[in-house]
């Protein structure tokens, strides 16, 4: 996993990320992944990617360096035609996302979700354990049902998700029907067929959901890269926030979305953002961790409906029609007083702590700037520090800060290599003399 942040003023905007990345096959954490980079190498624009280190299975550094070159010297008006450019740029990789790698990825998605169904029906069939242990009653139609129920829940869930506008509109159904065979292939493997609790219509159900996950506007977490451009374009003065989240490539098509972009104007003057693993910074900046706020509000609507129900039970001597307006009145007077709780916690949110960040965010000069984006980041690698599990959030943290004067700034930067054991680097890659690169300790 990962934790960034950015942080933004009318001055610059200061991006941090840390360096872990997480081997899910060996449950292992590496603390050396580059997640920060300059996407050109002459204006000033900075990106970030979480999540995933690859698009299918080409490095995201590998793409960024490649546009990065493309790019060379030229510039956009606008931070926003960077991240469109990026994106184009990505699509028009025909040679890196061929056919055949489409339909591997494709299938490795279409056998993960049909994975997640048949855990769910295993425990649904464990919770009715007497469909394995009643000798006498015929269970038969009850596991079935909850086969078909558990299938068509999770084809429900992925058909009334509109479509992916990014995509050719028969994306999904032309790769379907390339894999065809192979689709069929897991579905028997996976829920053993011939299976008596599966009809027809449960297979063809299956056989939807492979087309819907590429076709639905949704992109599952285990293809989901989240890009974070920010910078500026030539005619911004401010800085500019832009997020993208990336799927994989299907039927030669990117599958994207874009989030809305974030502008620093006259109205605006501060913004801060934490990415990926952003519970604890936003704990931070909010006064309150956002998982706890729900659970605080759920817990206000569990204990206001449980009054209102004792309160109708001591309801003695009155007339049907008379307890039904009381009741009435005491769902009226629970929604504005749940209301009326909600916007207390948001006046004392803003009040004490939203507020007075920003207040202090909008006097930050560059340098303090970089400063809170990596303690941000920091907080978080202590929370998972301090927590039982995997530290999916470590490393060194690299921090840069984009101004409209500066252009992109390292403060913080890890390099794999010394720069002075290798003099050609600046030479070959930067057009420097090979003295400098004693004065530079990596690629930018």
């Amino acid at each position: 996993m990962t934790s960034e942040v950015v942080v933004m003023n009318r001055l610059a905007v200061a991006l941090a990320a840390d360096s872990a990345v997480t081997a899910a096959s060996q449950k292992k954490v590496h603390n050396s992944a580059n997640k920060l980079f300059m996407l050109s190498a002459s204006e000033p624009v900075g990106v970030m990617v979480y999540n995933n280190a690859a698009l299918m299975s080409l490095p995201w550094e590998t793409l960024i360096k490649e546009y990065r070159r493309f790019l060379g010297d030229r510039h956009f008006d606008r931070l926003e035609d960077y991240g469109e450019d990026f994106i184009a740029f990505i699509g028009r990789q025909t040679d890196a996302f061929p056919r055949e790698a489409q339909k591997h990825f494709f299938l490795d998605l279409v056998a993960s979700h049909f994975d997640q169904i048949v855990h769910e029906i295993r425990r649904k069939l464990d919770l009715a354990q007497s469909a394995f242990t009643d000798p006498v009653e015929d269970r038969e139609a009850e596991r079935g049902a909850i086969y078909r129920e558990t299938i068509e829940g999770f084809a429900a869930d992925w058909s009334k998700l509109p479509g992916c506008d990014a995509l050719n509109h028969q994306a999904g159904m032309n790769l379907a029907t390339e894999c065809s065979s192979e689709v069929a292939q897991l579905t028997t493997k996976k829920f053993k067929i011939p299976n008596p609790q599966l009809g027809n219509a449960e297979v063809m159900a299956l056989r939807q959901l492979a087309i819907d996950l590429v076709d639905k506007d949704r992109i599952p977490v285990q293809t989901l890269t989240g890009l974070v451009i920010a910078g500026f374009g030539r005619k911004d003065y401010y800085p500019v926030l832009q997020e993208f989240a990336v799927g994989d490539v299907y039927d030669d098509k990117l599958k994207i979305q874009r989030k809305p972009i974030v502008r620093i104007d006259d109205e605006k003057a501060t913004h801060v953002a934490a990415f990926a693993e952003s519970d604890t910074a936003n704990a931070f900046l909010n006064g309150i961790p956002p998982e706890f706020e729900q659970k605080i509000l759920k817990w206000a609507y569990e204990v206001t409906e449980e009054l209102t129900e004792a309160m109708l039970g001591k309801a003695k001597g009155m007339t049907a029609a008379s307890k039904t307006q009381l009741a009435s009145e005491l769902a009226d007077l629970r929604e504005e007083l749940l209301l009326k709780f909600v916007d207390k916690i948001e006046d004392h949110k803003n009040q004490n702590y939203v507020w007075q960040a920003e207040d202090a965010i909008f006097n930050l000069p560059k340098d303090e700037l970089a400063h809170v984006a990596a303690a941000l980041v920091n907080i978080n690698l202590l929370k998972k520090r301090m927590s039982m599990s995997l530290e999916t959030v470590g490393g060194p943290i690299d921090v840069a800060v984009i101004s409209k004067g500066d252009g992109f700034i390292w403060i913080d930067r890890k390099h794999y290599f010394s720069a002075s054991k290798n003099p050609h680097f600046l030479r070959n890659r930067l057009g420097g003399p090979s003295w400098a690169a004693a004065e530079v300790g990596g690629d930018a």
